[in-house]
């Protein structure tokens, strides 16, 4: 008996291998299908979220050896002073423009000598003096020539937000062509048209590392974050999608606008989102005592023109000035919005006068006292 119960026992486990043996051979297939179509299910989910890391590292080996240069803003400024809109209203306007725009190519030249193509794309003020003798838009089209992608001309309309929706829209001038076009842009720079260039003081090592910046980790001693912006080619996708538009309310009209991260066209939400990944190392201390000193990071390479008479400079200039500042004499406009004291204390929006109150735009007498930045 005990024998016959081993002999059974030993034929039932000879039937459950060649059983085993035998599903696995018919359902090999299947369960081959089930993880392919497991790995493009997986593959979709990452596709669909720029910002997941896995997405970042296979968009980092398709990078072209480009950089997309992203102009924004009022060029042909007349003294480029707070909050003074003027355009075109004077020849020394045209004049810094123009120098503005050969030190461009000179820093083209460079970014082609470290083995970098350029490609511009620009969203750009129409002339504010109705009796400017030259397009703005079409001065600068012909000046950039090919390397000019893609201009448009976007007028300011005086409504909240005219500065950041106008960023918004240069930036989507490079999102688009990039997608259509295919090009994996190796960074993204967006930059205002009223700063000069230094090219003898760019340094490629303290700004093409491959993590994110903003003007305060790009330009020695600059306190603001929104004169400009860099943006790795990896996170270009997630970056974009940041700044996806959000909207306040003013008299009933749909204003488009960023949530909440206005000055640093979102960086700070990019490498939150993607992990880490390309976080800015920190900026340095603005210390006024602290003299720049060849081989520090950042570079005094790019400034702000702003024209302003001062005791230091010539009679001639002084005159051009002057026809400058009577260009700009009822240009000056506020545009700040900022979040009302008792909703959001100490918080604030970038638009025009007043303060946001879940999202409408309403001339409430709690606002924040105004904020005032370039």
């Amino acid at each position: 008996s005990r024998q016959f119960v081993c002999a059974q026992i030993d034929i039932i486990l000879l039937d459950d291998a060649a059983h085993t043996r035998m599903m696995t051979r018919r359902y090999r297939p299947m369960m081959a299908a089930y993880k392919f179509l497991g790995s493009l299910l997986l593959l979709k989910t990452i596709k669909a979220n720029p910002c997941a890391p896995p997405q970042i590292r296979l968009r980092n080996n398709t990078l072209n050896k480009t950089i997309a240069v992203v102009l924004r803003g009022e060029a042909f400024r007349n003294t480029g002073q707070q909050h003074v809109r003027g355009t075109c209203g004077c020849a020394l306007a045209w004049r810094t423009q123009r120098r503005i725009f050969e030190d461009h190519e000179k820093w083209f030249a460079a970014l082609q000598r470290s083995g970098y193509g350029v490609d511009v794309f620009a969203a750009t003020r129409p002339c504010s003096d109705p009796n400017a003798t030259y397009n703005a838009t079409e001065t600068l089209q012909e000046w950039y020539g090919s390397k000019m992608k893609v201009s448009v001309e976007d007028v300011d309309d005086g409504l909240p937000f005219a500065q950041v929706r106008n960023r918004d829209r240069a930036i989507a001038l490079v999102r688009d062509y990039s997608h259509q076009h295919g090009v994996n842009y190796a960074y993204v720079f967006i930059m205002r048209w009223d700063f000069k260039i230094d090219v003898s003081k760019w340094r490629p090592r303290c700004v093409l590392d491959g993590t994110l910046k903003d003007s305060r980790h790009l330009i020695w001693r600059m306190k603001d974050q929104d004169q400009m912006q860099v943006v790795p080619g990896a996170l270009a996708d997630c970056f974009y999608k940041q700044n996806a538009d959000r909207s306040a309310v003013l008299n009933g009209t749909r204003l488009v606008r960023p949530s909440d991260c206005t000055w640093d066209a979102c960086l700070q939400r990019v490498w939150i989102r993607t992990g880490g990944l390309g976080r800015p190392p920190k900026h340095p201390p603005l210390v006024v005592q602290h003299l720049w000193k060849p081989g520090e990071c950042p570079t005094p390479w790019a400034e702000k023109v702003v024209h302003r008479a001062g005791p230091h400079i010539g009679r001639g200039r002084l005159k051009d000035i002057a026809v400058c500042e009577r260009a700009d004499a009822d240009q000056r406009r506020v545009d700040h919005w900022q979040a009302c004291k008792d909703k959001s204390p100490g918080q604030m929006q970038r638009a025009g006068l007043g303060c946001i109150r879940d999202g409408v735009v309403t001339n409430d007498t709690t606002a924040v006292p105004p904020f005032d930045s370039a």
